[in-house]
């Protein structure tokens, strides 16, 4: 092993310790560690073919501009249904269509908060729904914990199939867009089926009792307009892009931006209170900000990784690494299975088979490499994202959602676990099965 293999290992330990202990923020973390890693490698800092300043981060930091533009553009479209009261009625009609039954009611909460998650992101997006999502479960009866464990499942549910974040996944693992559409909506069905059996579970355990969510945070609302004027049409927005891209020829980028012209022609002539000046001018703006808002960390955390992949990517570090990185990784079917299923919760704690956290220079390094397909690498991650989706103690909307029902993030934790590794555990054999 050589003295740059070893240094560019440590470097990796260095910043995975300070990225999960979050004494570095990723988005600082990347650079860093690219920057450093281009030193023990050998490449010149500045030299105009191939120099770290002067060529790979300029070409790094527009590498992934194609995804970033689909997720600038969805998170538009997420922020024009959170300002124009769509989301809020998708989730109360769903409550008003279970009635009293319990069960009933939070199956089809949970159908509508996965549909707005398809489209929306962000913390911003989770309270708002949350707030709105959970006292209509607690108050037909719902414990508060079991009431919580359905929402994240639901938000799980919807990101599998949020398109700004099959973009990011594609930018990470250099896999093609449509191999990523294609694994997502396998997996968005085992996440969907596992969790009806863990609602199953959780109602015959705990049983139908009232308790009540703490109100002391109510969230900033940026909705503008009364969400129960919301025309029928209209909520079929968060679909819209969905079955384009699913269904037709029709281009990512172009698919939300016929679902916002979609959404702003059905609320105006469906419902008085919404102008189309006022939508054309300020709402869009407004849509633009609130959206944006929810995504940003998504949008830097793609562009700075650009610059690591473009590191990973050269000569001299695929050279120093790729030995070392062959002998650890599984190189059989079954031996790739077994070590993403088992070793899913690492997940948690933004650990090493988390895409959104230190996972997502694992995952890099893996493609760059060469010791793994890019589509089984893909898939991995995005099955053990399960695990972090739902369980992460770390995640903000687990802190904020375990506070809000008067619970913490460890029950929260030993609650969703079994589940969340379970659909991570079945999403890596299917992997297993399809790519390797």
């Amino acid at each position: 092993m050589s003295i740059q293999t070893i240094g560019i290992i440590l470097c990796f330990v260095v910043f995975v310790v300070l990225m999960m202990k979050r004494i570095c923020p990723m988005a600082v973390a990347y650079p860093l560690m690219a920057l450093a890693i281009a030193i023990i490698a050998g490449i010149p800092l500045l030299n105009q073919d191939r120099g770290f300043f002067s060529t790979l981060m300029e070409s790094g930091a527009v590498r992934n501009s194609s995804h970033v533009a689909v997720l600038l553009i969805s998170a538009w479209l997420g922020g024009m249904m959170t300002v124009t009261g769509i989301s809020k009625r998708i989730v109360k009609l769903a409550a008003e269509l279970g009635g009293d039954k319990p069960f009933l009611v939070t199956i089809l909460v949970i159908i509508a908060v996965a549909a707005c998650m398809t489209t929306i992101s962000g913390l911003g997006a989770v309270v708002m729904l949350g707030t709105i999502a959970v006292p209509i479960m607690i108050n037909v009866g719902v414990p508060g914990i079991v009431a919580a464990s359905a929402f994240l499942f639901a938000y799980a549910i919807g990101l599998t199939v949020n398109m700004g974040n099959w973009a990011y996944f594609s930018s990470i693992t250099t896999a093609t867009f449509d191999d990523v559409k294609t694994f997502a909506l396998i997996l968005m069905g085992v996440t969907a089926a596992v969790t009806v059996i863990a609602m199953i579970y959780m109602f015959k355990r705990n049983g139908v009792k009232f308790s009540w969510a703490d109100r002391s945070a109510e969230p900033k609302d940026d909705c503008e307009f009364d969400d129960t004027k919301v025309p029928i049409a209209s909520l079929f927005t968060p679909l819209i892009p969905l079955v384009l891209v699913i269904f037709t020829d029709i281009g990512t980028n172009a698919s939300f931006f016929i679902a916002i012209m979609y959404c702003i022609i059905t609320l105006c002539v469906f419902s008085k209170q919404y102008k189309l000046s006022d939508m054309l001018n300020r709402i869009l703006m407004k849509s633009a900000t609130v959206g944006l808002t929810g995504a940003a960390i998504v949008l830097v955390q793609s562009v700075l990784c650009g610059v690591l992949v473009e590191v990973l990517s050269t000569a001299e570090v695929t050279a120093a690494l790729k030995g070392i990185v062959a002998s650890i990784f599984p190189k059989t079917q079954i031996a790739f299975i077994m070590f993403f299923a088992i070793l899913a919760p690492l997940a948690l704690f933004r650990g090493p088979t988390n895409i959104w956290g230190v996972g997502a220079s694992i995952a890099t390094l893996l493609v760059s490499i060469g010791v793994l397909p890019p589509t089984a690498v893909m898939a991995a991650y995005i099955s053990c994202e399960r695990t972090q989706v739902i369980s992460d103690p770390t995640n903000t909307h687990n802190i904020w959602i375990s506070g809000y029902v008067g619970s913490d993030t460890i029950t929260l934790l030993k609650k969703v676990l079994p589940w969340s590794w379970l659909m991570s555990a079945i999403g890596v054999t299917i992997a297993g099965m399809m790519f390797f």
